[in-house]
């Protein structure tokens, strides 16, 4: 199964260009190997790097906008499925494998969407996303954009609006989405690797007290009916829960850099307060839990779970207390060239596609005007 991977970018200084390139690192460093990637170059002001996998390809932006910038990639996209990656996020090494693992077991489920770490150059911030609810989407945005669903989906909903040019338009397609009974589930990994960096989109608009509430009434305006209580039939919908995210502690990003070896970085998500120890059930190795969102260390301060004990441990509580968190590649992509000339457009088995089926479309155009004049000449 073919997961297309679809990163718009609208490059205006160095600094984009090397999130990039951690971008398009962490994708090449997944386990999982059936992937493309589709860069939507939405007029950049400085030129883009090369890549040097066959399976990433840039290709110019034909609107304006990241709404825009998405529907064109999904639209040429070979893959079943579609999971958007913004050109200065990451992923995890193992999320494509784990995304996919959500989908086996989804139970009815169209969208797999995990927790989140927010990071910036010095610290990181996990993020613990609540189960699914459809009334709570509506109160607040718990999905981030890179969430894992169909193809099929995103041509159900017509594709990210792009009327949601203030910002805002991720929140606005899961609510689409959920209204027409394309309902999420949430897996307790860390597969999204969110950067909060000043300028950005988000950012920007969060700093603007007048934009976001434009951009929030644009999208109650859009979906009126189901804000006023009446949801479409066949939404989402179902019993609110009381689980709410949590996300008010921070991990220092050298905690998970110190781990070594044959140990894996574990997490405390609990809501227990203070220090405590476990056990290990496979090794006997006691394992320090210093507070919430701090990695496991055993006695002598090791930092890491052991990976015999890892299974035993995230099991804790029936899976609700721990989680792992894999952090991806520091390191750029590698290229075949510095640049390519902004503009420049790169083959892509869509696109060619495109191409074929719009000439087809004219020769029958042009067959039917040879079939037109030679019935005039008979007459």
């Amino acid at each position: 199964m073919t997961i297309s991977i679809i990163t718009p970018i609208r490059a205006t200084r160095s600094e984009h260009i090397q999130w990039l390139g951690e971008a398009v690192g962490s994708v090449l460093e997944q386990s999982y190997s059936d992937w493309e990637m589709i860069i939507v170059d939405d007029h950049s002001s400085i030129s883009l790097p090369c890549f040097a996998d066959k399976r990433i390809c840039i290709i110019q932006a034909d609107g304006t906008g990241v709404s825009a910038a998405r529907n064109q990639a999904a639209r040429i996209a070979q893959g079943e499925f579609l999971l958007p990656l913004d050109s200065d996020d990451k992923l995890s090494p193992d999320a494509l494998e784990k995304f996919l693992q959500g989908w086996e077991e989804r139970e009815g489920a169209r969208i797999i969407y995990s927790d989140t770490m927010r990071f910036g150059q010095d610290y990181a911030k996990l993020y613990i996303a609540p189960e699914y609810d459809f009334g709570l989407l509506l109160e607040k945005i718990f999905m981030t954009v890179g969430c894992l669903h169909l193809k099929e989906d995103w041509e159900r909903a017509g594709g990210w609006s792009e009327e949601m040019e203030e910002g805002l338009e991720i929140w606005e397609y899961w609510i689409r989405l959920g209204e027409q009974g394309v309902c999420g589930k949430h897996i307790p990994y860390t597969l999204y690797w969110y950067r909060r960096a000043p300028g950005s989109r988000l950012t920007s608009i969060k700093s603007d007290p007048n934009r976001y509430k434009r951009a929030y009434n644009k999208m109650r305006d859009l979906h009126r009916e189901t804000y006023n209580g009446r949801w479409p039939v066949g939404c989402c919908g179902g019993s609110r829960r009381t689980q709410i995210a949590t996300s008010n502690k921070g991990i220092a990003i050298n905690q998970i850099a110190n781990v070594q070896g044959n140990r894996v970085a574990v997490v405390y998500a609990g809501n227990r307060l203070g220090d405590f120890w476990l056990t290990g059930r496979a090794t006997g190795i006691r394992y320090h839990v210093s507070g919430q969102l701090a990695v496991l260390t055993d006695a002598n301060g090791v930092a890491g779970v052991d990976e015999r004990d890892v299974n035993g441990i995230l099991a804790y509580n029936a899976g609700k207390d721990f989680r792992i968190v894999s952090q991806p590649t520091q390191n750029p992509a590698p290229v075949i060239q510095d640049e390519i000339p902004v503009g420049m457009l790169e083959t892509h088995p869509g696109t060619e596609e495109i191409a074929k089926a719009e000439e087809r479309i004219a020769e029958r155009g042009r067959g039917r005007k040879r079939k037109k004049k030679e019935s005039d000449e008979d007459l």
